[in-house]
């Protein structure tokens, strides 16, 4: 706006982007590498992260930190919300960073600080995680680079590689991967079986066969029983009230297992020009969306009206 004081944004102040674009963005284990197939050491790494500071240093403060994989859209907000309350799980604990909590776990399962290295080893291996990024993908790659110093500074020795789009899509398809710094579960919008059908087992294929959907091959008892809740509720009309009561108890069970990390939402920084049209999507003026590459784009033009500059 100092070159042009036309230039305006979603919001006018910070975080200025549109927030969320439908995809959240999460980190994904592939729970079949172990120890990541330890729902225990997935919430070590949970401890380990500060969203606060992502926040800060990736998004420069032009974004949230997400509660649930889905984005934060007022339908699905309102059965976050309900979950919460109804304990489905703690938001207080989800979002804390605790990185002596991070260690204790990690010391329970074996693993001992080598004082040298500062990192934890076990059996003569040393604890790492490599996290993938697409390289197209720059918001993902500044989450990644943060996440690298915060579980380094646990003890875990975690390393970024980014990864040509078609390799990383096909490593991630096939579940040659470790974890990635992704947007898994982005399907939902205004109720919730799209997304949470993502992590039904009935998509897992063995590492090495594609795999559409549940990439990081989320299986076992608890994740049957999840899997079970969320085909119920996939039969059932919208707005029937058993959605929710499903929801909430499918949510029990994710949020002990933790396939997933809920890390940001996505963020899109938008501008538009109003020194010849205006009437441009805003906060204050949200009638729509504000991206200009879907197929509502039309309504946004229709919309315009010139201002006679010339």
């Amino acid at each position: 706006q100092e070159q042009n004081p036309n230039v305006i944004t979603w919001f006018d102040e910070l975080p200025y982007a549109w927030v969320p674009d439908p995809c959240s963005r999460t980190f994904m284990f592939n729970t079949l590498v172990e120890p990541w197939n330890d729902p225990e050491m997935r919430w070590a790494i949970n401890y380990a992260i500060d969203r606060d500071q992502i926040v800060e240093i990736a998004y420069e403060g032009t974004t949230l930190k997400s509660r649930h994989f889905f984005p934060a859209y007022p339908p699905l907000d309102a059965l976050v919300d309900a979950a919460i309350e109804a304990g489905a799980w703690d938001l207080d604990q989800l979002w804390t960073t605790d990185p002596a909590k991070a260690k204790e776990i990690i010391e329970s399962k074996g693993y001992v600080m080598n004082d040298s290295s500062g990192y934890y080893e076990k059996d003569g291996e040393e604890l790492g995680l490599e996290i993938t990024t697409h390289e197209a993908f720059i918001e993902k790659q500044r989450i990644a680079a943060v996440l690298v110093e915060q579980f380094q500074a646990v003890g875990i020795n975690a390393t970024n590689r980014n990864e040509a789009g078609g390799t990383w899509n096909d490593n991630r398809e096939m579940g040659n991967f470790e974890s990635q710094m992704n947007w898994e579960g982005c399907a939902s919008v205004n109720e919730p079986w799209a997304s949470s059908d993502l992590f039904n087992t009935k998509w897992v294929k063995p590492q090495g066969e594609r795999s559409s959907q549940n990439e990081g091959r989320w299986s076992g008892e608890k994740a049957d029983q999840y899997s079970a809740l969320i085909d119920e509720m996939g039969v059932l009309p919208l707005g029937d009230p058993r959605v929710e009561e499903l929801f909430i108890e499918a949510s029990k069970i994710f949020f002990e297992e933790l396939p997933i990390i809920p890390v940001t939402q996505a963020k899109k920084i938008i501008p538009f020009d109003t020194t010849y049209w205006t009437g441009w999507p805003t906060f204050e003026n949200d009638y729509l969306h504000p991206p200009t590459w879907w197929q509502s784009t039309h309504a946004i033009i229709h919309n315009l009206e010139p201002t006679g500059a010339q």
